[in-house]
């Protein structure tokens, strides 16, 4: 883990501030649990996209940025998204102006995911997506394994902020909500991109209610 910030620095991080998370939808585990490896890597040469979510409530969007860079190094392509089309895709999906700071309100994945599906990413346009349930952990790991990730909407506690490892520790949502982009489990860990780091959070913090709002396998396709 590079640089891993001081509890006072993600405090002061920006999460989603609209926090338009939608409700949790269960869906069935449609892949058998011998579909997927015990242990998932992501490929270490692919670029982390941070956006610009230290100052502005770009996550979800960065989240879905950090998708098409996973996609692409899967390809052997390992050239860095620049930062700007995460915050250009946020400009897209809620009409977020740079120079009005009230326009900073987060994204509703709903109204994200239906401007992904007409505008591209990077060149990657959003052809259909996976509602996955949090506790359905053979559906969630053999989608990183098949596809590269799956993006996950949380509400981080207060006490996340002094965990190396995110656990359901305090109060769902004390923090704020946040869009992270997972791509890797061994055990009960994955890893996740926040901020243009890895970050990690545990097999518990799916199962217990209130932590995992969203999870989504996500389908693209060339513009």
């Amino acid at each position: 883990m590079s640089n891993w910030l001081s509890p006072s620095q993600l405090a002061a991080m920006k999460l989603n501030g609209g926090r338009h998370w939608p409700e949790v939808v269960a869906s069935p585990c449609t892949r058998a649990a011998s579909t997927y490896p015990s242990a998932y890597g992501r490929i270490v040469s692919t670029p982390l996209v941070a956006g610009y979510n230290q100052s502005i409530g770009d996550c979800f969007p960065t989240g879905c940025t950090n998708a098409v860079q996973t996609l692409l190094g899967r390809a052997g392509n390992y050239t860095p998204i620049s930062d700007d089309v995460a915050v250009q895709a946020y400009e897209g999906m809620t009409n977020y102006i740079p120079s009005d700071p009230a326009t900073d309100q987060g994204t509703d994945p709903t109204q994200g995911f239906t401007w992904w599906a007409s505008n591209p990413i990077a060149g990657y346009k959003l052809q259909s997506i996976n509602s996955i349930s949090p506790v359905s952990e053979g559906e969630i790991r053999s989608t990183i394994a098949m596809i590269g990730g799956v993006l996950l909407c949380v509400e981080l506690s207060v006490a996340n902020q002094n965990q190396r490892v995110w656990m359901p520790d305090g109060q769902a949502g004390s923090w704020g909500g946040h869009a992270i982009w997972c791509d890797q489990y061994d055990g009960d860990v994955y890893r996740v991109t926040s901020w243009g780091d890895s970050f990690y959070i545990s097999r518990d913090f799916f199962n217990t209610s209130g932590f995992v709002i969203g999870v989504w396998g996500l389908n693209l396709i060339a513009a």
